[in-house]
């Protein structure tokens, strides 16, 4: 399969360490994801944030990547779209 840009963002709590729980999965699978870009900002007082970032993969493992951050307790809602270019 070959290898795209994907920008995935995810709408989470605001928790402590949730970058690192969140970047830890593509660290594991380095054979898997380039990180190419990253982001992160607290959005409201309300305690969301928007974790947002851009990897090089296949789509199925993006669609892996997608399943796994779905399941954190975290994370609210999540979406992706291929980077052109």
């Amino acid at each position: 399969m070959e290898k795209r840009r994907y920008l995935v963002w995810a709408l989470t709590e605001n928790q402590p360490n949730l970058v690192e729980k969140m970047m830890g999965l593509l660290r594991r699978q380095e054979v898997y994801y380039t990180v190419r870009k990253l982001y992160f900002e607290p959005l409201r007082s309300d305690g969301m944030a928007l974790f947002t970032v851009e990897v090089e993969c296949t789509e199925k493992s993006l669609r892996k990547l997608i399943k796994f951050y779905s399941q954190y307790v975290e994370v609210i809602d999540i979406g992706y779209k291929p980077v052109e270019g």
